[in-house]
């Protein structure tokens, strides 16, 4: 009966605390700062919704070792993991905004860079170790997959995350659209962040945790259940984490890549491999080209009048371009590999007799007594992504 309370009332705050950390969060809507009196409230609700999430994790066993019950223990306690994460940075934020000084764009990117090591890598990844100890790992025997097998996946992962990153912008702009538009609060910290902090924290330290935390240790702990139920909930669960349209799509996709390469050959450091690529050729590479065109070129003026008369320019626009064109020739040759690596049924592993069906899969995910409370997190996370928009305008 108490399990039940405390899961019912975790689900019923789970919405209002989002939209009470968004209430007094530091934002671009006026940058005001909440009341003493609402942050107060705000603090509760959090202390709140910690304490029924403890007694939800100290009620789950995981003592029946079915699929739905095993899904319902692991989502418990992701949720809970970017609960806390979330928390962190948000705090982090709120006391960084109160300070009595004039922070700089760059130190900004910087403190964010920052708040993301401290509450993911440092608070969270430990975290997630000690609740998921209880929880019986598998871990996947170790396959050699080869030089030309592995840049098969490099160029399949670029296809799926042009393919994603074109979606993301159309659905992204959809709506924001009605509210004039604006940029991903990710997109303001690479734009204003420096080189060192950038290849350091989302060139290398997210790919390795990233990758630690929704590979190693989540398939590690489903995939006697069977590749597909392993590689649906880690990929779900990565690109959903992103908390915004922009990325969700291609986090998604390549969160299914990655966990059947993981699959395949019991391999992190690939996948963190393939994810470093990803992450530094997006977020180092493209992202300092841009900057450095936004330096000299704040408008971004390409008439031919304004690069004849600026041949430095000019020569960083060609640059970028030929970058551009790399990276859609990579895109297009990753979506050719793909589409005959799926013909040709190169993804199937291999199953057991007692393998749950796909659609057995799907229900268990689903359906589990946390998958409400998973889910409503996510919503959560989108809300923080997409309410400055709406408030702004």
């Amino acid at each position: 009966m108490k399990t039940k309370i405390s899961y019912f009332l975790s689900v019923i705050l789970i919405i209002p605390l989002y939209v009470m950390l968004f209430l007094v969060s530091p934002s671009d809507a006026g940058n005001i700062i909440a009341p003493p009196w609402l942050s107060a409230v705000c603090v509760l609700l959090s202390v709140v919704t910690f304490v029924l999430f403890i007694l939800n994790l100290v009620a789950d066993k995981n003592e029946d070792a079915g699929i739905k019950d095993r899904a319902g223990s692991v989502i418990l306690r992701y949720s809970f993991f970017m609960l806390v994460v979330t928390l962190i940075q948000l705090l982090i934020s709120n006391i960084i905004a109160r300070l009595p000084i004039e922070i700089s764009p760059t130190a900004k990117s910087t403190i964010s860079f920052l708040m993301i090591v401290l509450s993911f890598d440092v608070i969270g990844f430990p975290l997630l170790l000690f609740l998921l100890k209880k929880i019986p790992s598998n871990p996947v025997a170790k396959k050699k997959i080869g030089f030309p097998g592995y840049l098969a996946y490099i160029l399949m992962t670029a296809g799926l995350v042009g393919v994603g990153a074109i979606a993301g912008a159309v659905v992204h702009r959809i709506i924001c659209a009605p509210f004039g538009g604006a940029s991903s609060e990710i997109q303001k910290i690479l734009m204003n962040s420096a080189p060192l902090p950038r290849i350091l924290v989302a060139g290398i330290l997210a790919p390795v945790f990233e990758e630690l935390v929704f590979r190693k240790l989540l398939i590690d702990r489903l995939n006697k259940y069977g590749a597909f139920f392993a590689i649906m909930v880690s990929g779900l669960t990565f690109g959903l984490f992103h908390g915004n349209f922009q990325q969700v799509f291609f986090a998604t996709l390549i969160g299914f890549i990655f966990a059947q390469l993981y699959l395949k050959t019991g391999r992190v450091e690939l996948t963190i491999g393939l994810h470093m690529i990803v992450n530094l050729t997006t977020t180092v590479v493209t992202n300092t080209l841009l900057q450095k065109l936004y330096q000299v070129n704040p408008d971004l003026n390409s008439s031919p009048e304004f690069l004849n008369a600026n041949p430095e320019i000019a020569m960083l626009f060609g640059i970028y371009g030929l970058w551009i064109m790399f990276l859609g020739t990579v895109v297009i040759a990753g979506c050719i590999i793909l589409i005959v690596f799926l013909a040709k049924k190169k993804f199937v592993l291999d199953q057991t007799e007692d393998t749950p069906s796909k659609s057995e899969a799907v229900k268990a995910f689903l359906t589990n007594r946390y998958s409400v409370l998973f889910l409503l997190i996510i919503v959560g996370l989108f809300l923080l992504s997409y309410l400055p928009v709406v408030f702004k305008w």
